[in-house]
């Protein structure tokens, strides 16, 4: 086994752990900007207004990092669809069956 091979599972649980802390931090990010969407403003300085502002700008931050991930996964997807396509395939007959291979 190579060195890529073994840590592949300990990636994919860094991974996993990582989506889910960004799960939680998105959906604590929203709970906390419904409770206090109609708070009692102190003013200018008012630090949950302050905080709302924060959670605004990582929500636009995440939209944009969601667009890119969306878009990357829409082109994975487009080259294994045109690689899948574009593959010349093979027809032969054994034993009175087609037999569909690679060429």
């Amino acid at each position: 086994m190579n060195r890529l091979e073994t840590r592949q599972p300990h990636n994919a649980w860094k991974a996993g752990a990582a989506a889910l802390c960004l799960l939680v931090v998105l959906l604590l990010s929203a709970v906390f900007e419904v409770r206090n969407a109609h708070h009692a403003c102190t003013g200018e300085d008012c630090p949950i207004c302050e905080v709302l502002a924060v959670c605004e700008q990582f929500y636009s931050q995440f939209e944009v990092v969601v667009e890119a991930a969306a878009a990357v996964v829409a082109a994975v997807f487009a080259t294994a669809v045109i690689r899948h396509f574009a593959m010349p395939v093979c027809v032969t007959v054994q034993k009175n069956r087609l037999v569909r291979r690679n060429c």
